[in-house]
């Protein structure tokens, strides 16, 4: 038993430092081969700019390698000829041990030179020896425990952690409160029968769904959502609304080490309180929602006046996704929140140039790249702002596509909101039919064939078709500037 004890001491005092220095050096590599990229297109357009004095404006080169990275750090640049003269040094000096990335630069497809670039990687080269010394005295531990504890007594610890969690699941059933626990990634993961009353679903059913599908809470002046509690109006699955008292702890997942939330909450519909509850929620609903109305219309206007073609589309994509919600018989207050992220959605291409987003010809790859940043530009615009809806993340996933072939994430079916998907499909739907700066309009009827052709793949299937209806049957039409 003490040779395996050994084993695992020498396992952890190498494997896991060496799988942390990798793992990071090579993040570290990437990202600058990412930024590196991108700096030598700039000196390819110095370089388009001046084809044949090029290598002598060293004061422009200097300037542009001494700006920092993306990340705002300062990293170790070159410049060189393709003759192997350097022409351009910064004056920083990455700390040794460091990577070093290289990225051809070109002139019409004739390399010209080339840029070379060292980040340090002192930090987490110390952060693996502390680890390795840490692994050891971990490792040494787990030598001690075989030694001092035969390995036939885990059978026990495992049968006792099996009927703790037993009881555990018993007890939390029998209690009288509500209790819901969800993970990480905003899923259901747990809860109890007096929640499953609650809220008007099995447990079977509610099991991994994400919480704003099942817990529908209407924010009253106490209580707001994801916050740690108070008085709450909850609004069961079959339209029932109870005054609830609610109290959120962050809790640890064993699993992943990431923070999820148990919701333990009561039913407190018949005190007194309960009357003055609803009563302060009609009056804060109301002025929340003038108050949102205003807020996400001064975020529209920001769009309209950079980009009037964005904002003509964004008033008609707002419009077709909040007749394709109603169609869909999603409730009003979800209605009122799709309208106002898609009202936003491309809110984030703020940050792209105005003279990429109204170029009348096809867009460069790297254009193309910068354009496609534009949902995570907006969610990291919206995602402190506190709306009673998730804004920020339709905002987010408005590209997604059900195979997972979308952007920023990737993100597959389930994993994307009903919103996110219905604002999907407005938008697709109005890009193609109405002008764009690059062509003319195509048509309802090209749009319509582009959505029919891809159901299932990009587009969810029961959006698709609640569109086709609206449009086809019920003579929908999109509204004109």
């Amino acid at each position: 038993m003490s040779h395996l004890g050994a084993l695992a001491a020498a396992v952890f005092a190498v494997t896991i430092p060496l799988i942390y220095y990798y793992s990071t050096v090579v993040e570290m590599r990437h990202a600058l081969a990412i930024e590196t990229a991108f700096f030598a297109k700039s000196v390819e357009k110095t370089i388009q700019d001046s084809p044949d004095m090029w290598r002598f404006e060293k004061a422009r080169l200097t300037e542009l390698a001494s700006q920092p990275s993306f990340s705002g750090k300062q990293d170790e640049r070159e410049i060189w000829t393709s003759g192997g003269a350097m022409l351009v040094k910064t004056d920083f000096v990455a700390q040794r041990p460091c990577v070093t990335v290289l990225s051809t630069l070109f002139d019409s497809g004739v390399p010209v030179g080339e840029v070379r670039a060292r980040r340090s990687i002192r930090t987490p080269t110390l952060y693996t020896a502390l680890l390795g010394i840490f692994s050891f005295f971990f490792g040494y531990f787990i030598y001690l425990i075989f030694r001092t504890y035969p390995i036939r007594t885990l059978d026990g610890v495992l049968a006792d952690l099996r009927l703790e969690k037993e009881r555990t699941e018993k007890t939390l059933q029998a209690i009288g409160d509500g209790v819901i626990s969800v993970d990480s990634r905003g899923r259901i993961s747990l809860m109890n029968r007096m929640a499953g009353s609650l809220v008007g679903w099995d447990a079977s059913e509610a099991m991994g769904r994400p919480l704003e599908d099942v817990y529908v809470l209407r924010d009253s002046q106490e209580g707001l959502r994801g916050g740690k509690g108070g008085l709450n109006i909850l609004v069961s699955k079959e339209g029932i609304e109870y005054v609830i008292e609610e109290l959120r702890t962050p809790v640890p997942e064993m699993e992943t080490g990431k923070e999820g939330t148990v919701i333990i909450f009561k039913d407190i519909s018949g005190r007194d309180e309960a009357a003055q509850v609803r009563q302060n929620n009609e009056r804060s609903i109301a002025r929340l929602r003038k108050g949102l109305g205003a807020t996400v219309e001064a975020i529209a206007a920001i769009v309209e006046t950079r980009d009037p073609y964005t904002a003509g589309h964004q008033r008609r994509v707002a419009d077709l996704a909040r007749a394709i919600a109603t169609a869909m018989g999603l409730s009003a207050d979800r209605i009122d929140g799709i309208r106002m992220a898609a009202s936003i959605h491309d809110i984030g291409k703020i940050s792209i140039p105005a003279e990429i987003l109204s170029k009348p010809t096809k867009l460069r790859n790297t254009e193309s790249e910068l354009i496609k940043e534009h949902p995570r530009a907006g969610y990291e615009i919206l995602k402190d702002i506190d709306f009673p809806w998730p804004i920020a993340r339709m905002v987010l996933e408005h590209h997604e596509r059900v195979d997972g072939s979308g952007y920023p994430e990737g993100l597959t079916g389930e994993h994307v909101l009903v919103e996110s998907r219905i604002i999907a499909v407005a938008d697709v739907v109005e890009a193609i039919a109405s002008h764009r700066p690059y062509r003319p309009a195509l048509g309802i009827d090209a749009a319509l064939q582009e959505i029919v052709r891809n159901k299932g793949v990009f587009y969810d299937p029961d959006v698709v078709d609640t569109c086709i209806q609206l449009i086809k049957e019920k003579g929908y039409k999109m509204k004109e500037d």
